[in-house]
This record gives structure tokens, C-alpha cells and sequence, in this order.
């Protein structure tokens, strides 16, 4: 951090508001300093609040990859970033884990950043297919393979999903979204009702004013 605050300098009079701006001084670690995902050169300009920081690690790296890719594939994709907070703000996830509390349950965790970009990338083409066909359902195939790839790769695997059907994005409800899904024996089986659930990620997509969502409920690999 030393390194990194000796390398910014505020311009003469400047203060750091949310118009504030620091210029790169001096990179003093190699060419390990960046802003946002960009390399910083000397004399370049980041405005708040974009993130100066050095290097990310390899694993870092191919994470920020595939969001990017994903991002630029799939512009209409609504996902948190890293870093992940303790407890989700999807408003989907903190509904569910509502109800969750009144049932006694804990709370259902956001997935670490690495595997919630994967099952991006699982879901986007998924939720299209849902609009495309204006379907509540999918290929099961697909979704046993990323179980199967999932649970081969590390300690947790998704082992249920549940769909927010297709509806104009204007009337997106959270609130009556999950309430519907309460209505159901099956949807509070695995939203409410599975002991082995430890993480959830939801996954919305919005095309020419409809809107899907899907979340996955996450539990340790069996071993």
C-alpha cells in the first residue's frame, strides 16, 4: 500500500470527492499497478472511484476474464462483482432469506466470486434459451453437466435451481417473485427446507423489456 500511495498524487488543490481524480505519479513495483482492469502509465488520469490497484494473481486474472467476457456477450446480465459481500443484496437472495429466518434456516450465503462468474456464464445462455422460447423450463442435460463439472472442480456444487419465469421487466417484484415461489411445496423444499444449502446466486437477464431470473442453491461436494 506504501508503494501504491507513493505512485498517485492529487492534483495541486484538489480534494477527493465524487469528482476527485488522481494522476500516476511514478510506478515504483515494475509496471505491477493498474486502474480498474487497465495498466496504468505514468501521467494517466483515474477518476472516482475507479480502483487503482497492483496485480491481480493468475487465479484473479482468469476470474476477471470471464466476467468480461460474459459482460460483453451478455450485456443485459445484472450480477454483484467482486469483492462479495458477507450477505447478498440481490434483492431476490435477501427475500428468500427472509423467509428463511422465519423458518428458522440461516442465511444462504453469496457464492465466492470465482465460481458466481462460472455460473454466470452457465446461466446466461440458459436464461436466453427461457426467453427465446417463453418457456418456464430448460434443458436438464445442460444443467446436470455443470453439476457434474462443478462438483468435480471444488468444494461446493449447485444442487437445485429456481426459475422466475418470464414476465415484462417493468413488473419485476421481487417480493412477489419469491412469495409465489412460497406458495409452492416444491420451491420451499429447496429454497426453505434443505440443510445441506450453504450458498445461493441469482442470475437475471432482460431482453427487449422481458425479463428472467434463475438462482442456484449451492451445497458442499459430497465426499
Amino acid at each position: 500500500m506504501t508503494a501504491l500511495a507513493a505512485a498517485l498524487a492529487w492534483p495541486s488543490g484538489s480534494v477527493a470527492s465524487p469528482a476527485g481524480s488522481a494522476v500516476v505519479q511514478e510506478i515504483l513495483d515494475g509496471r505491477e499497478l493498474f486502474i480498474e482492469r487497465r495498466q496504468a502509465q505514468v501521467q494517466e488520469r483515474a477518476f472516482t472511484p475507479e480502483l487503482v490497484h497492483t496485480q491481480k494473481s493468475r487465479g484473479e486474472q482468469e476470474v476477471a476474464a470471464l466476467e468480461a467476457l460474459v459482460q460483453h456477450r451478455f450485456p443485459g446480465v445484472i450480477a454483484a462483482a467482486p469483492p462479495r459481500p458477507a450477505l447478498s443484496r440481490d434483492p431476490l437472495v435477501e427475500t428468500i432469506n427472509r423467509y428463511r429466518a422465519q423458518g428458522g434456516r440461516p442465511d444462504l450465503k453469496p457464492l465466492p466470486a470465482d465460481l458466481a462468474t462460472q455460473n454466470a456464464a452457465y446461466l446466461v445462455p440458459v436464461l436466453e434459451g427461457v426467453l427465446n422460447s417463453r418457456d418456464c423450463d430448460h434443458d436438464r442435460s445442460s444443467w446436470g453437466a455443470f453439476q457434474e463439472r462443478m462438483a468435480a472442480s471444488g468444494g461446493l456444487m449447485p444442487t437445485s435451481e429456481v426459475i422466475a419465469c418470464p414476465m415484462p421487466a417493468a413488473a419485476w417484484n421481487p417480493e412477489l417473485i419469491v412469495s409465489r415461489w412460497m406458495g409452492s411445496a416444491l420451491h420451499t423444499q429447496i429454497l426453505i427446507n434443505r440443510p445441506k444449502a450453504r450458498a445461493i446466486d441469482c442470475v437475471r437477464l432482460e431482453r427487449s423489456g422481458r425479463a428472467v431470473a434463475i438462482c442456484t442453491l449451492w451445497s458442499p461436494v459430497p465426499r
